[in-house]
């Protein structure tokens, strides 16, 4: 009954607004309007419905974000897509030569996605300075810690503006940015307090927002004391609980309250924290649960830094971490490099909600967290209104 009200509803909706649009007259070459927006419990309804449709692979790939081999699609990206049915694609420096090549290669990845229509995530690590992407023929900000010396809000929300658009232009609706460490070295931080990585890193998530691109808050719950460069090896924290509370997790706290919390991410890294039982934060439930979900009270998307990093291999397997990561919490696992490690935390995930380790409630709330966020900013209304059609009856 509940569906069939949900459908009358949305099709009464649907019906009203193409009438109403219907009344303009046609130009030729007009703009389009901006698509239309239902109502978030809708949108949340018709997620949650798509989910109960999905089988239990379909739900695990669209926890997956990967890398992909090479500048086009081949054999082992069309397997992940197709048999393994990822949702999100990330592209590095070696998938990326020419504007052109890196337009046809994300529309050849989204063509031949296996995903129940979800559009898939096409994310890059777009900081600026350092951490930039195709530096020869793409926009590059100037360093975070640079903008923040010069202390001109302007130009760090102009700075990630540009960087927003220059990568939607590609095809891209996800930048792994801004960084919200405190201090953090390769001037990649907006501050060396709590107080400036606000101020700074807020203005430019402002700048992302406003052109209409997906972003994230990283490294969760702060990887600016770490001695050792995570992708290396692990590095532990040694500073009390209170301190990490002041000082790094600050920063998120705040921001988390600033966005809506479906239109942006929180990436997890791998640094330890002696006051979190000394394990990686990306795998450990008093940061990914407790202190992100509760004490933050984020509600969004949460996702792992690069699972292949050293940081995390040091003591996992690819199918360990995998395990461990989604019952801390993680909504999406991020393994960006090696065909058979992509398929090994898959597998093991796979395995353990079948035989009962893993619930099957933690895999539909996180997979419906990934679908809600779709629905809301990356289909338009035609394509919601197919949605509606097809998983409310």
């Amino acid at each position: 009954m509940m569906e069939k009200f949900l459908l009358l509803t949305l099709s009464m909706f649907f019906l009203l607004t193409a009438t109403a649009c219907g009344s303009t007259p046609q130009k030729a070459a007009a703009p389009q309007p901006e698509p239309v927006k239902l109502p978030d419990g809708q949108v949340e309804a018709i997620a949650k419905d798509l989910v109960r449709h999905m089988t239990l692979e379909e739900k695990l790939g669209q926890m997956m974000m990967v890398g992909v081999d090479g500048t086009a699609v081949d054999k082992n990206a069309l397997e992940l897509l197709q048999k393994y049915h990822v949702g999100g694609i990330i592209l590095f420096d070696t998938n990326m030569q020419t504007r052109t090549q890196v337009q046809q290669l994300l529309s050849q990845l989204k063509a031949n996605a296996d995903d129940k229509g979800l559009p898939l995530f096409t994310a890059v690590d777009q900081e600026g300075g350092l951490v930039t992407r195709m530096k020869q023929s793409m926009y590059t900000a100037p360093p975070a810690a640079q903008l923040a010396a010069a202390g001109d809000s302007q130009q760090i929300y102009q700075a990630a503006r540009k960087t927003a658009l220059d990568i939607k232009s590609l095809g891209f609706n996800l930048d792994f940015a801004p960084v919200l460490d405190i201090d953090q070295t390769k001037q990649r931080s907006y501050g060396k307090t709590a107080a400036e990585v606000i101020q700074n890193a807020g203005v430019a998530a402002q700048g992302y927002q406003d052109a209409g691109i997906l972003f994230a808050f990283k490294h969760f719950p702060g990887i600016g004391k770490a001695t050792l460069d995570t992708h290396i090896g692990a590095s532990t924290v040694p500073v009390s609980k209170e301190t990490i509370l002041k000082e790094d997790f600050l920063p998120f706290k705040e921001l988390i309250k600033r966005f809506p919390n479906d239109q942006f991410m929180v990436m997890i890294g791998h640094l330890k924290f002696k006051a979190f039982n000394n394990t990686p934060a990306s795998v450990e439930p008093q940061i990914v649960t407790d202190l992100l979900r509760k004490e933050a009270g984020f509600s969004g998307i949460a996702i792992t830094d690069d699972m292949g990093m050293g940081a995390l291999m040091e003591g996992y397997t690819p199918a360990q971490a995998g395990v461990q990561a989604v019952l801390a919490g993680q909504d999406i696992l991020l393994v960006c490099f090696g065909q058979q490690s992509k398929i090994q935390v898959h597998d093991a995930v796979l395995a353990a909600v079948r035989d009962g380790r893993i619930p099957q409630n933690r895999i539909d709330e996180a997979v419906t967290r990934i679908v809600t966020c779709k629905l809301k900013n990356l289909v338009t209304y035609r394509e919601l209104k197919q949605f509606a059609d097809t998983y409310t009856k």
